[in-house]
C-alpha cells in the first residue's frame, strides 16, 4: 500500500481530507476480499471508498479514496493513524504522521492577507491621486 500524499499531511480541524491509497498485489496469486480499517484517535472519522476490494489479481491496482475527519476540538499537533488492509491470505499496514491545526489560525491568516491587501490598495490610490 502506498499513500498520497505520503508526507506532512496537514488537516483544519473539524475538515475533511482525502489521501488516495493505492493498493496493489505485488504477489503471484490473486487476494480475495480484501476488508480496510484504520487504528484511529477517539472521535476521529476515516472512511475508504470503496469500503472493500473483492479480488485484486496478480500485479493489479486499485485506487481507494480514504477521508480523514479529525473533531473541532483536536489539539494542534502531530498525530498518528495506522491504515489496514486485512484479507485471508495478506494483509498490510501503514502509518500515517498527520499535522492537524487549528481552524483558528487559517482566519488569522485570512484576515491578515486581507489586512495587506487594504492597506495596498490605499497606498496605490494615495500614490495615484494624492499629488493632483
Amino acid at each position: 500500500m502506498r499513500c498520497t500524499p505520503s508526507d506532512h499531511i496537514r488537516i483544519t480541524a473539524g475538515s475533511d481530507k482525502v489521501l488516495l491509497l493505492e493498493v496493489k498485489n505485488t504477489g503471484t496469486k490473486r487476494i480475495d476480499d480484501i476488508v480496510f480499517s484504520a487504528l484511529k484517535l477517539e472521535d476521529w472519522l476515516i472512511e475508504f471508498k470503496p469500503e472493500r476490494i473483492a479480488s485484486l489479481s496478480s500485479e493489479e491496482s486499485v485506487i481507494v479514496d480514504v477521508t480523514i475527519k479529525p473533531p473541532h476540538k483536536t489539539a494542534e499537533r502531530t498525530h498518528q493513524i495506522t491504515l489496514r488492509a486485512d484479507s485471508i491470505t495478506a494483509d498490510r499496514a501503514i502509518s500515517i504522521r498527520i499535522w492537524v491545526e487549528s481552524p483558528k489560525r487559517m482566519w488569522l491568516l485570512i484576515g491578515g492577507i486581507l489586512a495587506v491587501v487594504v492597506v495596498a490598495v490605499f497606498v496605490i490610490i494615495f500614490l495615484r491621486f494624492g499629488r493632483q
